[in-house]
């Protein structure tokens, strides 16, 4: 007679253990917080180097004039006519992870509030403001009232901050490394 002896069941229940912590434990926290940060830095460099969409397309192109003034001391830009949301680089520092509570996840923003609406308005666009009255000097040289927007709307460039689908893929593959990490450090 053969007798067979295994720890398959002690292996099975420590990787069985390391699975819930991942669902609802302490690894939970490492392994969101490190797809987070992984995150952050390609979106940055997506959106602030490189100048593309969520969709895989361009953000758009500069304007000349612009494109001049971007170049002009203190900024100090490239040449480069790609929009990349990003001039005094302050938007840029100031994307980062943000947890209001890490039981539930992390996220990816701005700390800094006008930020978030600087970036909300390159986005989406804004709507103009209210109609009102102004005084404009005439042809005659005379000031004259008119009523008009008192700053016209602007169109947005399109969804910018959000994660592609090549940055969805990403953090997978961030979750799976870790979890793979994870069970071989538990069971070598």
């Amino acid at each position: 007679m053969i007798n067979v002896s295994s720890n398959f069941a002690s292996v099975l229940g420590q990787f069985t253990s390391e699975l819930r912590s991942i669902a609802s434990g302490e690894n939970k926290d490492k392994m969101l917080r490190t797809m987070a940060t992984t995150q952050v830095a390609n979106m940055k460099y997506r959106v602030h180097n490189q100048g593309v969409k969520t969709d895989g397309g361009a953000i758009g192109t500069y304007s000349t004039g612009y494109l001049k003034f971007r170049q002009k001391p203190p900024y100090n830009r490239t040449d480069s006519s790609n929009i990349i949301f990003s001039l005094t680089r302050q938007m840029e520092n100031d994307l980062t992870i943000i947890s209001e509570d890490p039981a539930k996840g992390y996220g990816i923003g701005f700390n800094n509030s006008f930020n978030k609406e600087k970036a909300d308005w390159l986005q989406y666009g804004r709507a103009a403001h209210t109609v009102g009255e102004h005084t404009r000097k005439a042809k005659d040289g005379k000031r004259t009232k008119v009523r008009s927007h008192s700053k016209k709307g602007t169109r947005g460039f399109g969804e910018v901050y959000m994660p592609s689908q090549q940055e969805i893929q990403q953090m997978r593959d961030v979750a799976e490394d870790f979890i793979n990490n994870l069970t071989k450090k538990k069971n070598a």
